[in-house]
């Protein structure tokens, strides 16, 4: 077991009053940490502490959504360093179509690039 890393994961949409959408990008995340025995809590709390995570990954389906307080919080204090934001809900709404396409291939390509995830085999 890779007893070593707890990982936190957000669904940025549920933590902003609720969604009926599963978060499929979360659940794949979710499914490849459990493959490889990687600990990780889903994060059910906009003001929860995140210091005790390696890592989190935000995910965010609606530009609608407000993201967590503690994102927010990490980024006043320029603390952003182990938190992965995707989905999107990041851009999109006003982006002009040759932006939403670029911004949409770096979101899709972010996962696979990974350095953390890229360590454990796709099982």
């Amino acid at each position: 077991m890779n007893e070593n890393f707890l990982i936190g994961l957000v669904d940025a949409d549920l933590l902003d009053g609720g969604t009926r959408h599963p978060n499929l990008a979360l659940l794949k995340i979710a499914g490849f940490l459990h493959d490889n025995n990687i600990r990780f809590n889903l994060i059910e709390d906009s003001d929860a502490d995140i210091s005790k995570y390696d890592l989190v990954y935000v995910s965010k389906v609606f530009t609608f959504t407000q993201e967590p307080k503690f994102l927010q919080k990490a980024r006043e204090k320029n603390d952003i360093a182990k938190i992965r934001c995707g989905g999107t809900g990041y851009y999109g709404e006003d982006d002009p179509p040759e932006i939403f396409t670029r911004l949409r291939e770096e979101d899709m390509t972010r996962l696979e690039k990974d350095e953390f995830l890229n360590k454990f085999p796709n099982i």
